[in-house]
């Protein structure tokens, strides 16, 4: 693989950075500055949502959104949905707190706008915590010395370390051995992927309707081959959050150290004939999770297979077969419940998962103007990527430093650890 560093300084001189005291109709009288985002997961509406924000009445901000899937159309929409800021081994990630706060934030946003747009009555959200069953005799020792407490102060109740017999209560047809411990995290949530990024990008359309002329959203369901193409388009910059597919660009391929790993869940249902999941139950999460979708549904997930395809995301008949088998397998060692469901259906997601640094898996983000020369534009080049399994932790925090790096065209807004990545290969 080669080798590439993200450069720290844009091309071009940088622009003062707009501020937001509001959008009086003065606004009407400026040409908007317009952005592009490649990818509508994750990252790529957290994106769209804070360069929206950056409208002001020295100029409107006019956001194309490329995605030929749709919103969550790829590996964002098959994701579990879990959010917690916590390791498996139950520390703080890094910007962990940050992350926590804006992916909350993004989250009451969705909310607002799924009130007012859609009919149906269905949370894209289920505030019931998280529960880790500990199996192993190392992560026992290493739980028992969390104790308990209030670990954030950021409104995120800390991990709370509970005996066997409390997380069997608090769990009905949780199965853990005598020196089992559960870690229980009361804050965490479990989001319906998709329904809560269309219910965001649906808050950034609402947004461009209420900031006045020349503020726009648009979703384009268009497939973005090279980014050759796009740069004749006239963007001031272009955002890439297209997650595995970033390798598929010509400009990008082999420069990227993201590693492929595809993984398959599966949504199950509870029949009638059985009592429903405890509403005030938690998810559970282990070597493979439970993300409970209120009484007698879940997403069950997921499989891992490394260095796959970029885009291999159909389940076979075959594999489904494998799968189910394995996942219910899994499940049933400390949940044996998991026999009453029934599985409905499979979905796979790529998911790009970045290297190993001292700091943990860090996701990429910078201006890569470097990387896609010799492209004969003035268009601003930046990304995101390898957010891997992290995506929801980090998407909203990371989506409003990027979006303030590239209005201000200043990389340096964006924290160095995630544009080193050269010196972690180097170490390889």
């Amino acid at each position: 693989m080669l080798m590439a560093s993200i450069a720290t300084t844009p091309a071009s001189p940088p622009a003062p950075a707009p501020s937001n005291p509001g959008v009086p109709s003065s606004v009407r009288l400026h040409s908007p500055r317009r952005f592009a985002v490649l990818g509508a997961g994750f990252a790529g509406v957290s994106v769209a949502w804070h360069l929206l924000q950056h409208t002001s009445s020295s100029g409107p901000v006019s956001v194309d959104l490329f995605d030929e899937a749709g919103i969550g159309g790829g590996a964002s929409g098959v994701s579990g949905g879990l959010l917690h800021p916590y390791t498996p081994k139950g520390k703080l990630l890094w910007k962990g707190s940050e992350g926590w706060q804006a992916a909350l934030s993004l989250l009451a946003a969705a909310e607002e706008a799924a009130a007012l747009h859609r009919r149906d009555s269905k949370p894209i959200a289920w505030r019931r915590g998280i529960l880790r069953p500990l199996v192993a005799e190392k992560h026992v020792k290493n739980a028992r010395k969390l104790g308990g407490g209030d670990g954030l102060g950021t409104g995120l109740a800390g991990i709370q370390c509970l005996e066997r017999p409390q997380a069997h209560a608090m769990v009905p047809g949780l199965e853990l051995p005598e020196n089992g411990l559960g870690l229980y995290i009361p804050g965490g949530i479990n989001l319906h992927p998709r329904s809560y990024l269309e219910a965001l990008w649906l808050a950034c359309e609402d947004f461009a309707h209420n900031a006045g002329s020349g503020t726009h959203a648009a979703l384009v369901r268009q497939r973005v081959s090279s980014l050759a193409g796009i740069s004749r388009e006239g963007y001031e910059a272009v955002i890439v959050c297209a997650g595995s597919k970033a390798v598929l660009l010509p400009e990008l391929a082999g420069k990227l150290p993201l590693s492929m790993c595809r993984g398959v869940v599966a949504h199950l249902e509870l029949p009638s004939e059985y009592d429903g999941y405890d509403s005030q139950a938690p998810n559970l999460l282990t070597h493979t999770w439970l993300a409970i979708q209120g009484a007698r549904e879940m997403v069950l997930g997921a499989t891992k297979d490394w260095n796959s395809e970029a885009e291999c995301g159909d389940v076979s008949a075959e594999e489904g077969i494998l799968v189910q088998d394995e996942l219910l397998q899994r499940a049933a060692q400390f949940y044996p419940l998991i026999k009453q469901w029934e599985v409905k259906s499979l979905r796979a997601g790529v998911r790009a998962m970045p290297p190993r640094t001292p700091l943990g898996s860090l996701p990429l983000a910078g201006c890569v103007n470097k990387l896609v020369q010799p492209l004969q534009s003035e268009t601003q080049w930046w990304m995101i990527g390898g957010l891997g399994s992290r995506g929801l932790i980090y998407h909203g925090w990371l989506g409003e430093r990027v979006a303030a790096a590239v209005t201000a065209q200043d990389a340096s807004l964006i924290p160095h650890e995630l544009n080193q990545f050269s010196a972690v290969l180097a170490q390889v």
